[in-house]
């Protein structure tokens, strides 16, 4: 309870890289920065934000995305 993490990431994701994205806030043919953070409010209780600010690669277009996630841990 009380612990928590952040980052900052540069994230550059190009197109039919994986079938499956394992990044929650950018998705494939995306660059750009993504910010986060862990919190722990309760025993067992794990809450995520991230924010992705970028842009498309092929057409370089804005893109950004914002993510949550409440994980509960038994």
């Amino acid at each position: 309870k009380g612990t928590w993490g952040a980052w900052v990431a540069y994230r550059h994701l190009g197109q039919n890289v994986d079938l499956f994205n394992t990044y929650d806030a950018i998705e494939a043919g995306q660059k750009g920065w993504e910010i986060g953070a862990n919190y722990t409010p309760f025993k067992n209780v794990v809450a995520t934000a991230k924010y992705f600010n970028g842009k498309t690669i092929e057409t370089d277009k804005d893109a950004s995305t914002l993510w949550g996630r409440l994980d509960f841990k038994f």
